[in-house]
This record gives structure tokens, sequence and C-alpha cells, in this order.
């Protein structure tokens, strides 16, 4: 009986323990199973498995949604011009599909570890599917107005540029005015001493030409084209070299530059041309050419031509100091004869005039040094591929990168120089040429870069705005007589003189009349058919016009030469051009009105459209101030009215329009038209030096004359700073004209040959093709865990480098093979940032409360580190709830550290200007987190919509696995408004009232992704049922456990009981001895 009870409770203890360590070891063995599953599942070591972990939807059929929520600015103009605080309206509900696929997948190994890294090119797009659900109404044709984002960042851009970016275009401009300008100037004021007076020009040249002394006097005197001074016979000579082949001038048919505006103002015949460029005045050029030839030897060459002349007026000041034939001396420098040129263009010169000549004495430089330092194309004026070249972008790069290094040895080796001292005179010379030729002495950065307002601001302003007030004037010149010519010749025909165009060309050559009924040609109310007949008889048969008209109407030479050369037609056009010349009192001593002369006084005072035929009338077209509002087809072509009279009006500013003086004064490359001048008028408005610029524009409020000018920048170069565009232009097909104009400028003027025009579009879908031009070597990588778990999926690699980057095209300039574009990494922070973080489609696995994550925000080009706020049950899964750290979002002021980034801001703002390309800042939407004033300063059409709990940015991480169950990634961008000298109000009334520079919200992104119900089961629902059996069985084996070693206990105790009742004989003899005897056994 004793033994039986021995078994007995033996049994329950064992199996006390046995379950008890089950519950114990088995979850352990179990989870261990789990973990190493687990682990091997969330590497990327199988190539085989690429679509589950690279790409999306993939095999996980994981939806990643982009939905848009753009900002319509309801106020543009009150925005621009009055400072206002801006007055928005979200319009949202524009949802995207993003479809991600790896390519050229490859595995490196590292520190040892076969396949540690995973190679990659990530092709992500954006596509329209099913899953895109669209609300609201919208639609991809609904406007948007806002920022026009590659303009206003090239603005940006320009008013920043470093030294570095702009010394190549201030010393190509220098480098031309020496091999173009200074040679005209030469040859110019040599002829004008063979020609001191009108009687010896008559003598020489008129006479011969059988000129009137009307026409004589005219082509004298002329204040703009006259021989009489050699300013204005510049433009004689350049006719006479534009036209010049083999020492013989050759009229060019049509005619063509120069040689055209001189028919064109003076009505010169084709005999006068010849007689005058084939006569006396080319013998007179021919001998002048001799003399320079002999006072300056010109060794290798027939003739001076005029680089080198610019070599010697560089090298030793020659042209300018000893001038042939006795003439005295102009000084060492061309500044001292041209008012718009500053600081020490020669090289000779800057020696001479600073200090530089005394502390380095046995330097100088020669002629070949010129030719060998600034060797460009002279046909094209391009760079060009030399070994020693300055001109070129790369080696402008080098020598700049050398200089500030003080590697002047380097420099003197690379660059062929007589030694090092030579290489750093010229490293001062081109500093000298950036600060004073360039900047025109405006360098301190205390004061014109205050508040970082840029201070190329004003050089930037000067080069794109004369070329948009030379572009409108052209313009002008080029739409508006032909449009007044049009009208006009109509009227007068069929209204007054009741003439067909039938009967005209029948009168000339019968049978032909038919061409009137060509729907290009046929004259009715539409005037354009009535411009290429009178473009044709203005510019002859063999111009383009001509040949167009003649491939219409498919006339032959005999034929058009009929119809246009003295015939009904043209005796028909010759009498109308007389009588609007007379209308409009044009001085000139052509048939007509010169083009430019009624395209600046239209622009100063509107006096074209303001002074409109009496005839005009029957069409119903009144006075007007601008041609804008002629026609329906400027208001499609131009983006507001052109003039500066038209501005005036339009802003209701009570000045009147600009006198002949005035204009003809504004309108010369001594002022608007001249880059350094414009820049000048520019410095002088920062200055406050309003009685100067009264004084060069002959006008008491020059202000008006200069927001005039902004406002031309604004409208005419840039294309408007606001613009209205539809939302798929926004995504998917934007092109910006400004850029694309960048990109076709000579780098040697700031082009940007790699510029993409179109990379203002918002969606940058991808293509497959892409990839095939990019190198591998710029891939990114990733720790496939096979090492390191704790960060597997985070970048080793972007863009090929351990570092932040951006990938672009980028122009190194030349190469003997022409120009070289290609890829590379473009740091966009103030020192090397480490790559780091997950792509954020997984974490580490086996996180808790206490993990920290950190992920890669390729939007703004920031490593963003995770708080944890709680746990989340999401499909079943316990899962932690992470949103992006306060601390990414604190400015540098909060945290230094954070001044790599620019964060100089508000807090709450990322400042990604460096990575957007313009002033633009990312944050949460409505700025939620950040600085409360920020909100202040815009104006919300719906607050409704500012609900701040809804626009924070969560991930629900499956803590086992790292996976990412669900995430909402929410970024605003918003540009940044402020006063600057191109837009002096913008941003202003809440600058002056707050303190604040205003954030203009442009659109904010929401990117989604979750799983679905099916997938979490279908991939997880494993691993959930594991960890249950693992509970399961740690229930079971402890309850189990517990319960036999209770059992086993009581069993104990009874037994317990049982001898202590017979010890006080209440048990048998039998019964005590056997109890008594087990109980010691088990004892």
């Amino acid at each position: 009986m004793a033994k039986k009870q021995r078994i007995i409770a033996s049994l329950l203890l064992c199996l006390g323990i046995f379950f008890i360590l089950c519950g114990a070891i088995l979850p352990i063995i179990l989870y261990s199973l789990i973990e190493d599953q687990v682990n091997e599942g969330v590497k990327l070591t199988d190539r085989s498995k690429w679509k589950l972990w690279g790409e999306l939807p993939g095999t996980l059929d994981v939806i990643m949604l982009h939905e848009y929520h753009f900002f319509n600015v309801e106020n543009p103009d009150e925005v621009l011009y009055s400072g206002a605080v801006p007055i928005i309206t979200e319009k949202n509900g524009y949802i995207y599909q993003e479809l991600d696929t790896w390519l050229d997948i490859e595995y490196s190994d590292n520190d040892g570890t076969d396949k540690s890294w995973v190679h990659f090119f990530n092709y992500c797009r954006l596509d329209l599917t099913d899953h895109c659900v669209w609300r609201n109404n919208t639609h991809p044709s609904d406007k948007i107005m806002q920022i026009s984002a590659g303009s206003f960042g090239a603005w940006d851009t320009m008013k920043h540029s470093s030294a570095q970016v702009l010394v190549l275009p201030v010393l190509y401009n220098v480098i031309l005015g020496f091999n173009g300008a200074l040679a005209l100037a030469a040859y110019s004021q040599g002829v004008a001493t063979f020609i001191p007076n009108y009687n010896l020009a008559k003598i020489l040249i008129y006479d011969e030409a059988k000129i009137d002394e009307e026409l004589g006097q005219s082509l004298f005197n002329d204040a703009r084209f006259g021989m009489g001074k050699w300013q204005t016979l510049q433009v004689w000579v350049s006719a006479l070299q534009e036209n010049t082949e083999n020492g013989e001038f050759v009229k060019p048919i049509p005619l063509a530059g120069s040689l055209y505006v001189l028919q064109q103002y003076f009505g010169l015949t084709d005999e006068q041309i010849n007689s005058i460029f084939n006569g006396n005045f080319k013998i007179i050029y021919d001998t002048n050419l001799l003399i320079l030839l002999n006072s300056y030897g010109c060794e290798g060459n027939s003739e001076c031509d005029p680089a080198y002349l610019g070599a010697l007026q560089w090298s030793q000041s020659l042209v300018t100091n000893e001038p042939p034939a006795g003439k005295p001396s102009q000084g060492l420098s061309i500044v001292s004869s041209n008012s718009s040129l500053y600081g020490y263009p020669e090289i000779n010169y800057f020696i001479s005039a600073t200090s530089i000549g005394s502390k380095y004495p046995n330097v100088s430089f020669t002629v070949e040094d010129y030719f060998s330092l600034f060797y460009y194309d002279r046909v094209t004026g391009w760079p060009k591929w030399s070994n020693y070249t300055l001109l070129d972008v790369g080696h402008m790069n080098h020598f700049w990168e050398l200089g500030q290094a003080g590697n002047f040895n380097q420099i003197a080796h690379d660059f062929n120089l007589a030694s090092a001292d030579h290489a750093r005179v010229l490293w001062d010379y081109i500093n000298a040429l950036f600060s004073y030729t360039g900047l025109q002495g405006c360098i301190d950065q205390n004061i014109y870069n205050k508040d970082n307002r840029g201070i190329a601001s004003e050089i930037s302003l000067g080069n794109i705005g004369s070329q948009g007030i030379y572009q409108i004037w052209m313009s002008l010149a080029d739409a508006l007589p032909i449009t007044i010519s049009s009208i006009y010749n109509y009227l007068r025909l069929e209204f007054q003189l009741n003439q067909t165009c039938e009967g005209i060309v029948e009168e000339s050559l019968p049978n032909s009349g038919y061409i009137c009924n060509i729907p290009d040609l046929k004259w009715g109310n539409d005037t354009e058919t009535m411009i290429p007949w009178i473009l044709t008889y203005w510019n002859g048969i063999y111009s383009d016009y001509g040949l167009e008209f003649q491939n219409l109407t498919r006339l032959s030479d005999e034929d058009m030469e009929t119809l246009f050369v003295n015939s009904p037609l043209t005796n028909y056009f010759s009498l109308f051009d007389n009588e609007l010349k007379a209308h409009y009192g044009c001085m000139n001593a052509g048939q007509r009105c010169f083009d430019w002369d009624l395209a600046a006084k239209q622009w100063g005072r509107a006096y074209v459209t303001e002074n409109l035929p009496e005839i005009f009338k029957i069409f119903g077209i009144e006075n007007t101030t601008s041609i804008y509002y002629l026609s329906k087809k400027f208001q499609t072509l131009m983006p507001a009215p052109p003039e500066y009279y038209a501005y005036l009006k339009n802003f209701n500013i009570s000045q009147e329009g600009l006198t002949d003086e005035q204009i003809n004064n504004a309108l010369t490359f001594d002022r608007l038209l001249g880059s350094s001048p414009l820049q000048n008028f520019f410095i002088l408005d920062f200055q406050g030096n309003y009685s100067q610029m009264s004084e060069d524009y002959m006008m008491e409020n020059p202000l008006d004359l200069i927001n005039y000018v902004r406002f031309a920048i604004d409208k005419f170069v840039f294309g408007g700073m606001f613009r209205e565009k539809t939302v798929e232009q926004l995504l998917w097909t934007d092109y910006d004209p400004f850029l694309a104009k960048i990109q076709q400028t000579n780098p040697l003027l700031g082009g940007m040959p790699a510029i993409n025009p179109t990379q203002i579009q918002l969606g940058q879908n991808q293509t497959r093709e892409m990839y095939e031009y990019i190198p591998k070597q710029f891939r990114h990588a990733l720790n496939t865990g096979a090492k390191d778990l704790d960060e597997v999926r985070f970048y080793r690699l972007y863009n090929g480098v351990n570092y932040i980057s951006l990938l672009q095209p980028y122009y190194f300039g030349e190469s003997p093979w022409g120009s070289v574009i290609d890829w590379a990494n473009i740091n966009p922070w103030a020192e090397l940032v480490p790559i780091s973080g997950s792509d954020s489609w997984n974490f580490q696995p086996w996180l808790t409360e206490d993990s920290e994550i950190k992920f890669y925000l390729y939007q703004a080009s920031l490593v963003l580190e995770g708080e944890y706020v709680g746990k989340s049950d999401y499909r079943g899964f316990d899962c932690l709830k992470y949103r992006i750290s306060p601390n990414n979002l604190k400015n540098a002021t909060q945290m230094p550290s954070q001044a790599r980034f620019y964060q100089f801001g508000p807090e709450g703002l990322f400042n990604i200007s460096s990575v957007m390309g313009g002033p633009i800042f990312g944050s949460k939407p409505y700025f939620l987190g950040a600085d409360p004033v920020l909100n202040n300063l815009v104006q919300y059409t719906r607050p409704e919509l500012n609900y701040p709990k809804e626009y924070e940015s969560y991930l629900n991480l499956e803590p086992y696995t790292g996976s990412v169950f669900y995430v909402t990634e929410q970024l605003m961008f918003s540009s940044e408004l402020k006063p600057d000298a191109l837009y002096p109000n913008l941003g202003k009334m809440s600058m002056d009232n707050t303190g604040y520079r205003t954030y203009l919200p442009l659109f904010f992104l929401v990117r989604t992704e979750e799983f679905d119900q099916s997938t979490v089961d279908k991939q997880f629902g494993a691993l959930k049922t594991g960890f249950l059996v693992m509970k399961i069985i740690q229930i079971l084996g402890y309850s189990l456990g517990s319960i036999f070693i209770v059992a086993f206990g009581l069993y104990l105790l009874r037994l317990r009981i049982t001898a202590k009742r017979a010890a006080k004989g209440l048990l048998t003899e039998n019964s005590e001895d056997s109890g008594n005897s087990l109980y010691r056994g088990l004892n």
C-alpha cells in the first residue's frame, strides 16, 4: 500500500514539474523558431522574393495612395503688388496610386558578410487606377492659381548666385566687349576722322551714290544712325563688316542685319547701297585698317582683327592709351570713355591702378596669354574645348577651387602661366572683375545681403531686365506697324477706294485673281490675311515672307516681281505707307515710319494706339492705351499690356506718358537696355538715391519707371510669378518656358544646358527607359539584415553615395568631343550628412515601446526620427504607433545641429529650398505643431478644413516583424514670401505687422499605405497563430503544472493528516505502520 502511495505522489510531482517545464521551455523553443522565421523573413537576401520586398503592390498587394491638396490663391495681384495677406482655398481629392519596381538588383559583400547590401534603382511612378476614388467633383482640368515654382525658383537661385557662378558671365561679357565693341569703336573713330563734316562726306560718299541734299543731310546728321558722329557711325561700319567677303562688299538677298535697318530707316535704294559700300566709304574703312595695322603691328594678321585689338587692350592698354594717327590718349582703360562700365576690365589697368603692380612688379601678361585664357568659338560665341581657357564652366570651377585653396603653383601649371605670381595676379584680377565690374562695388554682405536678400539681386535684374525691355521694344516694333498697316490698308482699299483683291491682282496678273481666295490670303474683316501681302512688299520677294507668299500662291519668280515691284498693288501700299507716316509725323527719311521709332513712342506714351486713324472707327476700333487691346490675338500671346504708358494707366498712376527726349534717353544701352546701367538703376533704388535716378532718366518720379521694369521682368521674362494652371499641368505636363530659355542660353552667359524645363512637375513620373542611361554606380543600397538585423532596410547608399544627395544631370563644361552633361551627386546641405534610416517600407524586427525608429524622407532629403505615442489595435494586432518626432521640426535656435539643414526659420518648418530649387519649406499640413503665427499670415476661405488632429503623420508597426501595417505621411509645401529687389511688396504687410515672413501653402501630399485584412491574415496569420499557440502552451503548461503540484501538495497533506491520526490511535496498527513507513519514505 505504501508503495502505491509513493508512486501516486511521485507521479503528481513529476507531472507538475513536466507541465511547468513545458510551459516554460516549449514557448522558448517556439519563440526561437518564430524568431528565426521572422529574422529570415525580414532579410532581403533571397533574390527570388524581390517582389515581396522590392515592389509595390508586389506580392503583398499593398496599395500606396497619394492624395494632393492644392491651395488656390484668390488675390494674386494684391499679394504681389500690395503686399496683402494671401487668401487661399483648399482644393482636394486628387488621388493616384504609387507603383514601385526595383531595377538592376545586385548584392555586395561588406564587412566580411555575404549579401550584406542590396543595390537597386527604385523605378517609381503614379497612375490613376481603380483604387483611386476621386471625390468633391474634382477633375484634372480643375484650375489652380499659385506661385510658378520654376520661375520663382530660378529668380531665387539668381539672386543668391555665388561669385564662382557669376564671375564667368561677367568675364565673358568683358571679353566680348574687347573682341567686339572695342574694335568697332576703334574702326568707327578712325573712319570718322576722314569725314569730319557734311561737305566732305557729300563729296566723298553721297555725290558718288547720287544722294540728294535732303537725304544726304539726314544720312550725316541723324541722331540715331548719322555718319556725323563716330558713335552713330558704328551701324554703318557694322553693315560693311557683316557683308564683306574676301575683302569685297556683297549685298545680301534679302537684306539683313545692320544693312536692313539702314535701308528701312533711310529708304535707300539698291543702287545707293551698292555705291556707298563699294565706293569711297569702303576705301576709307580699308585705309583705316592699314593705319591700325601700321600702328599696332597686328602680328600674323593681314588686318587688325577685333580679337587682336582686344588682346592688345587687355594686356597692354594700347588701343585707348596709344591710339593711332597721333590721336590723344584716352587713358589705360575703356572705363574712361564708357560710363556704364565699372572696375578694372583690363589686367594691365588692374596691375597699374592697384597695389598689385607694386607687389608683383615683374608680372605682366601678353597677347598670347589673352588668346590662351579666353579661347572660345568666336563664330557662335559658345564655349569650345581648349586646354587652358577660363571661358569654360569646368575650367572656371577648377580655377576657383584652386584659387580658394591658395594653390597658385597648380593654377600656373594647369593654365599655362609663367609663374605662381602670374597665377596670383590673375586670381586677384578675376575676383576684382566680380566685385567691381560685376557687382559694381556693392560687396558688403551686411548691406547688400541683409536678411539674405541676395547679394546678386541687382546684377541679375540688370541682366534679365535689360533683355526683357529690349524684347518688349522689338516685339512692339515687329507687331505694331504691321497691325496698324493691315487694318488701315484694308479699310482704305475696301471701304474708301472700293478696290478688291481680285481686281488689283488681275490688273497686274490676268487670270491670277484666284490667289485672293486662298484662305491665308483672302482679304476680309479679319485683317490678319492682309499681313502676308504687306510683309512681302516691305521685305521683298526674296525674303522669308516673299518665299512663303510664293509657296502659298505657286506664282513664278517673274509673276512675283510683276505683282510686287512697281505694280498697282505696291502703288497703293506705298500711298498708304506715306499716309500713315504723315499721320504719325515720322521724321525718318524712309518711305514708311521706322519700326523702332513707332514702338518707342508707343511704349512711352501710347502714341500710336491713342492716335489711331479716323478710318478705324469703321471697325469700331477706338483709341486705347495698348496694342494688347487692339486684337484678341495679342491678349493670347501677351501676358499683359507691355507698354510703360499702359502700366501707368492700369495701376492708376497719375503720371503722364514720356516725352520723346525721355523715351530716347530711356531706350538706350546706356539706360534700360544695358545690363550694367539697369543694374545701377536698381542699386540707386536700394540706396535711396532718387535724385541720381531722376537725373539719369530725366523724370521727376523715377520710381514709377523702376516699378514698371519690375512688372516687365515678372510678366515678360518670368511669365508671371502667379500663374493659373490645371491640376494635370501641375502634376504631369507642366513645362516652364523660362527654364527652357535657361537651358538654351549660352553657358558663358549663365545658361544651364543640363536643366530640365519639366522638373517643376509635381508628379515627376519616371520611365523605365531613363534608367538605361544612368550608370549603376548611382544605385541605392539597403542593409539586407544579413549581419545586422537592427538596421535591416536601412540605407547604406543613396544615389550611390553614403551621404544625403540629389541625383541630377550636371553640365561639366566642354571636352574635345563636345559638351559634357552627366549625372552628379549634389549635396543639398551645409555639410555632408550621412545617409541613414529605413526606406519606411519596413523597420527592424522585435520592436518595443523603447525602440527608436528613423526613416529617410526623400521628399525633404532628411532622416527623420519617430516618436512612440502608444499602442494601436490594427487588423487584430497590437501595433506600436509612431509619429514624426517634434525634434525634427525644431529650428537652429532651439537645436544648433539643425543649422546644417539651414533651419533658421520659425519652428515647425523644414527648409528644403536647396532640395526643391526655390524658397520652399516643408511642414505638417496647416502648420500643425509649428509656430502659431504662421497660420495667421494667410487667410483660409475654408477654415473648417484646418483641423489639426487630421494632419499628423503616423506609422502603425507590427512589433515582431517591424512591418508597416498602416502609414500616413503628410507633408505640406509652402513658398516663402519676402520683400526683395524684384518684388519689394511681397509679404510686406505681414512682415511689417509681425516681423515674420509669410509662408504661402502651395499644396500638401497625403501618402497612405495600409495592409488589408486579407493580407494581414495571409501573411501574418501564422505568426499570430504561433504566438497564440505559445501563449496557450504557457497557460496550459503552467496551469496543468500548477494543478499537479497542488494535487501533489494536497496528497502529501492528506498522508500527513492520516499519519497524525494514526499516531493518536484512530487507525489500526497496520494502517499506522504502513502510513508512517510511507511518510518516512517520502521524507
